[in-house]
């Protein structure tokens, strides 16, 4: 069996000109899981070698636009008991990896001011750490060649340690406070009225979590997000080792009690003392998410409240619950004190 080699980070390229980001590690044979993100448009507002391209950028959009023109790449997963975006391997015409484009900037000597930038993070990023430059990547519309004067710098971290060491390495540069600062509250203000609407997120709630997280901010005024990607021999799990079911909707409350990978893309919070407020009664023992925007949301020790898709996971006869976030403008996880969690007197 053909094992697929694309992972979090890196994009695609189909026979029509479709350009994917690749999610998640695990991929089914011969196909690779990943959403359409850039389409061929007359009316797009990005070029590239003479063509004009338009982002996509919900999730929703993204299979409403597969649904109606590309059928084909849409499949329903009998690993995942979902219907997910997955290109044959045969219909790629190229394939972007994220350390090539990272290489190619370092020695390109014309490069235009949104790619000087990148590239200057990614040098701060190497002279501030002890992480080398062959364990980053640069990602994004930068990696396919579509950004605008206005795109934001996607970097990807590969490796668990070179990921802890670039979060202590980020969260002093934000302190510092110099080319590299922290979003402000009146941004993350304005980004809750996008992001939140459909969600019982306050503002409160939302700026104070935004503000203590270190993989995003602005960089010489323009914005970046880091991503941290474990490396191939640090993913034990194999396509298929264990299959997925949706069984609800669920909202809950529960105690985080590891953050060991709140880091990483696809992110998980082992959870105990788990109640579940509303939706389908299962007992989780987990919340994850394939979203960037879900890491270092809350460490060990904390109480959460979630919203999002009840999963049943079964693996080698044991079965778990599982809520997965990200999939549906109406997830969300935030933290909450444990008198109000637990509805007493925290002792």
């Amino acid at each position: 069996m053909n094992v697929v080699r694309f992972r979090e980070g890196d994009f695609v390229e189909s026979k029509e000109g479709l350009i994917f980001d690749v999610k998640g590690v695990l991929h089914p044979p011969e196909r690779v899981m990943a959403f359409v993100r850039y389409i061929p448009s007359r009316n797009g507002d990005r070029e590239r070698r003479g063509m004009r391209y338009r982002k996509i950028y919900a999730l929703s959009a993204r299979y409403e636009f597969l649904t109606t023109h590309y059928p084909q790449y849409l499949v329903q997963d009998e690993v995942l008991g979902a219907c997910v975006n997955a290109v044959p391997v045969h219909d790629l015409v190229h394939h972007y990896q994220p350390q090539d484009k990272t290489r190619q900037l370092l020695r390109n000597n014309r490069v235009d001011g949104v790619e000087r930038d990148a590239v200057d993070f990614i040098t701060l990023l190497r002279e501030a750490s002890s992480v080398t430059v062959e364990n980053m990547g640069v990602s994004g519309s930068i990696l396919v060649g579509l950004h605008t004067t206005q795109s934001d710098i996607d970097v990807i971290i590969y490796g668990r340690a070179n990921g802890f060491v670039l979060r202590d390495t980020l969260k002093q540069l934000l302190r510092d406070g110099e080319d590299v600062k922290a979003y402000g509250r009146d941004f993350l203000r304005r980004r809750h009225e996008i992001r939140q609407r459909a969600t019982p997120v306050s503002v409160p709630d939302y700026v104070y979590h935004e503000s203590r997280k270190s993989f995003q901010g602005t960089f010489k005024g323009r914005d970046f997000f880091l991503r941290y990607v474990k490396d191939w021999h640090e993913v034990a799990e194999r396509y298929g080792d264990a299959i997925y079911r949706t069984m609800g909707y669920t909202t809950i409350t529960g105690r985080v009690l590891d953050d060991a990978e709140n880091l990483f893309t696809p992110c998980t919070y082992p959870l105990g003392d788990v109640e579940v407020l509303a939706g389908t009664a299962a007992p989780v023992t987990e919340v994850a998410s394939f979203r960037g925007r879900f890491c270092e949301q809350a460490v060990r020790g904390e109480w959460i409240m979630a919203q999002g898709k009840l999963e049943r996971v079964s693996r080698k006869r044991q079965i778990h619950h599982r809520l997965l976030l990200g999939n549906d403008p109406r997830d969300y996880m935030v933290t909450r004190p444990e008198r109000e969690v637990r509805g007493e007197e925290a002792r």
